[in-house]
């Protein structure tokens, strides 16, 4: 399975705007997600159903000259890899400050990892069924997460602690 940056030009002729400048090679299974640092975007986070999360680095390949490479660069190995949950991983998205990683997961967890080197901080429990999103908060202190068990959760990052349930859905809530 691979991932495919692309580059939108807007100088350029009607067909040609849009350049694959690379391929990022790795996952064994479908991707499910794919997310870029919001604060400084050298990064970004990809999930797959083969229950991973990878790190990628976009050093070197974002910025290059648009005419130095008519073929894109290929990526064979990301950064970092972390076999991250039990079942597929629904949804990874970087925290504002690029620093934390959250993760959904159909096992029904939602995990915060640190973005710079992976490791695990924190699990959160406490959805019945899996988990589809997520969403931090634009200060980092919250997150949000949204799930096939009818409910909205919202998280306290500092005590990891549910602050509140939304219920009353009337089906799987499958984004936030």
């Amino acid at each position: 399975m691979e991932i495919r940056l692309w580059s939108y030009d807007d100088s350029r002729p009607k067909f040609q705007k849009l350049r694959c400048i690379a391929v990022f090679k790795g996952h064994n299974q479908n991707i499910c997600s794919v997310n870029f640092a919001p604060k400084r975007g050298r990064h970004f986070v990809s999930s797959s159903q083969d229950k991973t999360i990878k790190l990628w680095s976009l050093v070197g390949i974002v910025n290059q000259d648009e005419d130095s490479k008519k073929e894109p660069v290929v990526v064979n190995q990301a950064q970092l890899t972390v076999m991250a949950h039990q079942k597929f991983i629904n949804m990874a998205k970087f925290s504002p400050n690029d620093k934390l990683i959250a993760t959904a997961s159909q096992d029904k967890t939602i995990k915060i990892w640190d973005a710079k080197n992976l490791q695990l901080l924190h699990q959160l429990t406490g959805h019945k069924k899996n988990v589809w999103d997520l969403q931090f908060s634009p200060k980092d202190k919250h997150l949000i997460t949204v799930s096939g068990d009818e409910t909205v959760k919202v998280w306290d990052l500092s005590s990891h602690k549910c602050l509140a349930t939304l219920q009353g859905h009337q089906d799987q809530i499958v984004k936030v």
